[in-house]
């Protein structure tokens, strides 16, 4: 039988991986082979799904590793000792994305064995579903789904007035064990679905203290495919934050068609409910940071951090936004990684106080820092509110709560910082006005818009009369 000692456990592990890797290079060795080919049907069919099973299993391995990464708290030597949870480690050095990390240390803290406070081996807390996950019988995406159900339901142990209790947990973790064996995607939601109806047969209404127990709002940004660089906003609303939420946007979506004076639509408000819903819930965040009322965050006020080459900003700044190019070179980055378009970056800047900050760029030290204000002051937004009475932008109804302090003549071309170049602009229009072609101008205490020559050939004037009718009658 041969005389070497059997080795310690992580020697064995790590001795287990290599032949582990060993036998997948021979298995793709042999699956790139033309004779391959040669095999019959029923043989191809065999292979897949033992090839799914073992890719199944893998999750067992995977699962008790984060969670002993978890019990060491991450603060070992190495890689390991930069991140303070494995699903940021997943994140930042294997390259998962951030939900699916999450996903995936959850559903380990679940299904798999945890290593307790006295150093002693803690059994799964759902073990017929780690048994049926070992076996390799239920996939990851199965396994993710029945993450999410039971993380909700065990919420609701300490609720009353509902069928969640330990035993009833038990019987529900036992018929998706079953359940997920055979079923996946849609047809394991119905199951879940179902089981929840059980658990819970009068559903959350009325019920507060079940709303608390399951609430929850998650912001993260989609880090591939063609929505990278985009967030995903996911959540679950109690009725009374559902009821304030909608009773602060809906007003603030409602389509906002371009009209004359006197009151002719002359352009459709091209945006669908949900990119109505999105740019109100913006514009509410605009109206929370301009308020200055926000709690300081690391020591410093909430504020929006941009950093963008100088000479790409000045030279966006001076670009005429009307000349038909695609768009302006460079780009700026937020302090959360996030890189933005010289468009958007200048769009900021226009309602921005800014620093300027001169870095060395072989140390990244501070080298001077300088302040250009180019805010209007509390007692100009005043003059505006009363002037201009709401946003100037033709039929636009939103009052100067709502809006910003748009210079006429851009500030980077020259433009001043007074009353005679500064306009109310909601946020909606203050970020698209100049993309559709439309231009400001002051004349005789009012704020006109020229419109595109595609709405009038003319570009005649338009003034928003909803705010100050009374006043031209006078």
């Amino acid at each position: 039988m041969g005389d070497e000692a059997p080795g310690s456990v992580p020697e064995r592990f790590a001795a287990a991986i290599g032949r582990l890797s060993a036998v997948l290079d021979d298995v793709a060795s042999l699956a790139a082979d033309p004779g391959l080919g040669l095999a019959g049907g029923d043989l191809l069919i065999g292979w897949v799904r033992e090839l799914e099973r073992c890719r199944n299993r893998l999750q067992v391995p995977d699962q008790v590793l984060l969670n002993l990464m978890e019990a060491a708290g991450c603060r070992i030597d190495g890689p390991l000792g930069l991140f303070a949870s494995p699903q940021a480690f997943l994140a930042a050095l294997v390259g998962v994305p951030v939900g699916q990390a999450k996903a995936r240390v959850q559903a380990a803290g679940l299904f798999a064995a945890t290593v307790g406070t006295d150093g002693q081996r803690v059994p799964a807390r759902f073990p017929m579903l780690a048994e049926a996950i070992g076996s390799g019988e239920i996939s990851a995406d199965r396994v993710w789904l029945l993450t999410k159900a039971l993380v909700e339901w065990e919420k609701l142990l300490p609720v009353t007035g509902n069928n969640v209790t330990v035993e009833s947990l038990a019987e529900a973790e036992e018929l998706l064990a079953r359940q997920a064996r055979v079923f996946g995607g849609r047809q394991l939601m119905q199951v879940i679905d179902r089981v929840a109806g059980w658990l819970c047969p009068d559903g959350m209404v009325d019920d507060r203290p079940a709303q608390d127990a399951v609430r929850e709002l998650e912001v993260r940004p989609i880090e591939r495919g063609m929505h990278k660089g985009t967030y995903r906003l996911e959540g679950r609303l109690t009725a009374e934050a559902g009821a304030k939420v909608l009773a602060v946007l809906d007003p603030l979506s409602k389509p906002l068609p371009v009209t004359d004076e006197s009151g002719h639509v002359i352009e459709q408000d091209c945006r669908d409910r949900g990119q109505r819903m999105h740019d109100a819930l913006e514009e509410v965040m605009d109206r929370s940071l301009r308020a200055g009322e926000l709690p300081a965050h690391g020591g410093t006020p909430a504020t929006l951090i941009l950093i963008a080459e100088e000479d790409e900003f000045v030279a966006a700044a001076a670009a005429d936004p009307e000349s038909g190019d695609a768009g302006r070179p460079g780009s700026g980055v937020t302090e959360t990684g996030d890189i933005l378009s010289m468009d958007v970056v200048v769009g900021l800047a226009d309602e921005a106080e800014i620093v300027r900050t001169v870095f060395d760029r072989r140390t990244g030290d501070v080298l001077d820092l300088g302040r250009t204000r180019r805010l209007a002051s509390y007692a100009q937004t005043l003059a505006l509110a009363a002037r201009d009475g709401g946003c100037t932008f033709p039929g636009c109804s939103k009052s100067p709560k709502w809006c910003q302090r748009h210079h006429i003549v851009d500030w980077a071309k020259g433009g001043k910082t007074d009353l005679a170049n500064l306009a109310l602009l909601c946020g909606f229009h203050h970020q698209r006005f100049a993309r559709h072609g439309w231009s400001a101008e002051y004349e005789a205490g009012r704020v006109w818009w020229r419109p595109p020559k595609i709405i009038d050939p003319e570009q005649k004037p338009i003034l928003n009369i909803r705010h100050r009718a009374g006043l031209l009658l006078t």
